[in-house]
């Protein structure tokens, strides 16, 4: 599955991995023209997953890495979860909060 986002194209696909409870992993991909960012650290829930779920999950976490990013650039307090991406990518989050809010929706609405 893959949507666009702002200026990025954002992909899942089912992994063959799969972690030692058994929970699916998504190969999830970002690319933009200045960069390429790769994952597989998003994970089914118990019951196993799909591409769609898979993408919902990127969204999320996406979506609130880039909201901490911008909180921590508002009050100057660290927040954990502006590290569930490299600082490129969080930074890239946190421009486009709006937009993963939106394609979520869109995603959702589908």
């Amino acid at each position: 599955m893959q949507i666009s986002v702002a200026d990025a194209t954002i992909s899942v696909e089912m992994s063959e991995i799969t972690d030692p409870e058994g929970r699916d992993v998504y190969a999830v991909t970002i690319v933009t023209q200045e960069w390429e960012h790769s994952d597989h650290s998003i994970k089914s829930g118990c019951l196993g997953g799909d591409e769609r779920r898979g993408m919902a999950s990127a969204l999320s976490f996406l979506q609130a890495c880039g909201d901490a990013a911008n909180y921590e650039f508002r009050t100057g307090r660290k927040s954990e979860n502006s590290t569930l991406f490299p600082s490129h990518v969080a930074s890239w989050a946190a421009q486009n909060v709006d937009e993963l809010a939106i394609a979520a929706m869109e995603l959702e609405a589908a």
